[in-house]
């Protein structure tokens, strides 16, 4: 099982998951530090943190976080005292250890399509490049929409296409931005 492998798949397929670490044990618990889970929105999961109560609240709250994208950290108590008063926490486990888990939220590149390739698309596509955007250049003049002007380092495709049908080509999802710089809005 390769957690890391089935995180660049859900990144490649641009897919948000979470992931779930157990950072801290003492004590009997199911699963030692570093044992890892993946959440995806729907809840399902790859791997495990050792099952049970635990796994159901971690699945719960990483698909919470999915939707806040905010990271979490949980400390459960794997015993069936009753002096437990956080109901968060409380599973009634007869394991008798304690445990923490740390849950990231991960989500795909944001991508930026650009329709229309003039100067201020070269500007805008060359400094969102920088901070870490997929670039994504539409134009349906070869002489703009080239990789003379847009070379690999500036845009990550650069498509010559009439407007109305790059339309077609983008995947829109929270990541997702778009910005018209064509000669006139009527184009697209």
């Amino acid at each position: 099982m390769d957690i890391y492998r089935e995180i660049a798949k859900a990144k490649e397929a641009r897919k948000p998951v979470a992931v779930a670490i157990i950072t801290k044990t003492t004590g009997s618990t199911p699963r030692k530090p570093g044992a890892k889970m993946l959440v995806y929105p729907d809840g399902t999961i790859f791997g495990s943190i050792g099952g049970g109560a635990v796994e159901e609240k971690v699945i719960a709250t990483a698909v919470e976080c999915l939707n806040t994208n905010q990271t979490q950290t949980l400390s459960f108590a794997l015993s069936s005292s009753r002096k437990q008063t956080n109901p968060d926490t409380k599973l009634d486990m007869l394991c008798g250890g304690n445990m923490e888990v740390y849950i990231e939220p991960i989500f795909p590149d944001p991508v930026l399509y650009i329709f229309g390739a003039g100067h201020i698309s070269y500007a805008l596509a060359r400094i969102m490049k920088l901070v870490g955007f997929t670039v994504v250049v539409f134009d349906s003049d070869k002489h703009y929409a080239n990789r003379n002007r847009f070379p690999e380092s500036v845009a990550d495709e650069v498509t010559v296409i009439e407007f109305t049908k790059a339309v077609e080509l983008v995947t829109f999802d929270t990541s997702t931005y778009i910005v018209i710089l064509t000669r006139t809005h009527r184009s697209c």
